[in-house]
């Protein structure tokens, strides 16, 4: 009986540490695609666009517009996560992290200029550690501006 109490208090006191083991990245671009977020830009003229996708992820997620400073994009990087989870924000380096909310179509839209959607991303992500959080994404905006241009 003592062997399995020290077992189940072995157990049961692992399990914070096994927080989003089950999640994966998913960076959706143009020619990357998922199959539950289908993003449309179209273009509002003057060099703005609307950027939306329909919003029937997974209860509990939620979704942030971050925009970086002119010059500070990360050029590599893509996964954002700790931007959100951390909720510290580097003055120097982001402009601004807005949360997002769906319209009563169940769309999330974003009215946006070229500049600065060339240098914000959509972050789709639980706002906090879970247990099981499945896919975590960002929506590369530049690279969907990048394919407008061609």
């Amino acid at each position: 009986m003592k062997k399995i109490i020290t077992l189940s208090i072995l157990i049961l006191s692992s399990a914070p540490l096994c927080y989003g083991q089950f999640s994966f990245f998913v960076n959706i671009t143009p020619t990357q695609q998922s199959q539950k977020i289908k993003v449309s830009v179209r273009s509002d003229g003057n060099e703005s666009y609307t950027v939306s996708f329909p919003w029937s992820i997974i209860e509990g997620k939620q979704c942030w517009l971050i925009v970086f400073k002119e010059g500070k994009t990360p050029q590599a990087r893509r996964d954002f996560r700790d931007f959100i989870w951390d909720k510290e924000i580097d003055k120097q380096t982001v402009e601004k992290i807005e949360p997002l909310s769906a319209n009563k179509d169940g769309f999330i839209e974003i009215k946006i200029t070229a500049e600065k959607m060339n240098r914000s991303f959509v972050i789709i992500d639980f706002p906090h550690m879970v247990c099981d959080g499945g896919c975590y994404y960002t929506i590369d905006l530049p690279e969907f501006l990048k394919e407008i241009k061609k």
